[in-house]
């Protein structure tokens, strides 16, 4: 979940972009994307400690043997200020090869 829908504000295209992102880490590590277990934070309301990780720059590790293109996408997809993110038309120019 982006930063900006944890804080109840409002949210467009971009959260979808953030949450593309994650859905490229889920595809590459077959796993459940857990930032809390990742950064074993165990104390306070769970909402409020993810926003406090995403706020802090903290995201889901990806593997280095992960494909590096794949990687710069989803580091650019999980920035914390929506303006930040590309959209979907610069993702999709990024793999025209």
């Amino acid at each position: 979940m982006s930063p900006e829908m944890l804080e109840g504000l409002q949210y467009d295209q971009s959260t979808d972009v953030f949450s593309y992102g994650v859905l490229l880490w889920e595809l590459f590590a077959e796993a459940r994307p857990d930032l809390l277990a990742q950064e074993a934070v165990t104390q306070g309301p769970m909402m409020s400690r993810l926003l406090q990780l995403l706020c802090a720059g903290k995201r889901l590790t990806a593997d280095a043997a992960w494909p590096q293109r794949w990687q710069v996408v989803m580091v650019q997809c999980w920035q914390t200020v929506p303006a930040h993110r590309p959209s979907f038309a610069t993702i999709l120019a990024m793999f025209d090869v």
